[in-house]
Order: structure tokens, then sequence, then C-alpha cells
């Protein structure tokens, strides 16, 4: 309530678009929301989150690494399928809890192959430059989000 008053400041009621208002701006995003924005294609939620995840101190190495692990478990998914691997042992392959191992099948279905290696590619092209130059994180991760919500209008060379 303190920060609901705090940011009411003069006014003195409390209305639902100040609260509305008031949790957009504190709310925290993990980077299970952002596989789950990119796992739906939603550009909008995904620099959102990805954007929120920065601001409150995620490094650009962490965020990279948790989407190739991601990506990753998603490029997996089918083939464990047609092996017929249970879903809780596809789960811990992919890397995930068996209750989310469905939305690794169901991201593969929005994402082809060429998708997937421009994704990685991307991927590989953000890590380094994290790692080796000095460009802006936010500018990193907003090249990598483009680059992987964009991946199926490239050309692959591979």
């Amino acid at each position: 309530l303190e920060k609901v008053f705090i940011f009411l400041g003069d006014k003195k009621e409390i209305d639902i678009e100040s609260i509305e208002s008031l949790s957009a701006k504190f709310k925290e995003y993990t980077i299970f929301d952002l596989q789950d924005a990119l796992a739906a294609k939603n550009k909008q939620s995904s620099f959102k989150i990805a954007f929120n995840l920065l601001e409150k101190g995620n490094e650009p190495v962490f965020i990279i690494h948790m989407l190739t692990r991601f990506f990753t478990g998603i490029l997996r998914i089918n083939e464990l399928k047609a092996a017929n691997t249970p879903d809780a042992q596809a789960a811990r392959i992919v890397g995930t809890h068996p209750f989310y191992v469905k939305k690794f099948y169901n991201a593969r279905s929005l994402y082809s192959d060429k998708e997937l290696i421009n994704i990685s590619r991307a991927l590989l092209n953000a890590d380094i430059s994290v790692k080796t130059t000095s460009a802006e994180n936010k500018n990193i991760i907003t090249i990598l989000l483009a680059e992987i919500l964009d991946a199926g209008e490239k050309k692959s060379t591979a």
C-alpha cells in the first residue's frame, strides 16, 4: 500500500487505472516468461519482457545462455517425439519440467528447421558480441530478438 500512496501523490482516490499503471511498472518477469513469448512468436511481449529483464539486472550472457538452451531443446523435440520418448524423459533431455514439455512441442510447430538454424546463428552472434564488443546490452538483445522473430525471413547459408 505504501507504494500505491507514493505513486498517487496528492490524489486521494485509488482507481483501477492507477492500480494497473502501478502494477505494470513493478512487474518483474522471468526468463521463462521470455521463452513463452518467443515460443508463441509474440514480438511485443518478447521485447517488453527482455527489456524488463535487463532493467532488473539480468545479464545478457544469462539471457543468451537460457535462450540457447531453450531453442536447442526445441530443435531436439521432434527427434524425441519420433522415438516415442515419454514426456517426462523428453523433458529431462531438453532441460525442462514435464509440465512444460508441451510448450516445446507447440513452439516446434511454429518454428521451421530453417528458422531454427537462423536462430542458432543469431544466438551465436549475440554471444560473441556480448563477450567481445563494447556494444550496449540493450542493443545486443534487441538485435537478437529481432533476428529470432524474423528468422524465417533470412536466407540460410547452411
